[in-house]
């Protein structure tokens, strides 16, 4: 096997596990809060955002800020749908 085969295997299997603790985290029930944080946390995990586009990642930041926000004092938790 080559070694940019076995690079990409261990890439690839730490994306696998990536995406597993996302799925995990969102199939618990959370508040909104938690929800925000869970959806940072995912951005964080799944996405790679260099420097010319760090815009993005701050505005990922503001939207969740500003949903926990409007949702203060909403202490219920909810839970995603199964698709």
């Amino acid at each position: 096997m080559e070694s940019g085969a076995i690079e990409l295997a261990g890439r690839f299997a730490e994306l696998i596990a990536r995406l597993h603790q996302v799925v995990d985290a969102f199939a618990q029930p959370a508040t909104v809060a938690q929800w925000a944080t869970q959806l940072a946390t995912a951005a964080d995990l799944l996405t790679h955002t260099g420097p010319r586009d760090a815009w993005q990642r701050q505005e990922l930041d503001r939207l969740l800020g500003d949903l926990e926000q409007s949702a203060t004092g909403a202490d219920a938790t909810t839970t995603l749908e199964p698709a």
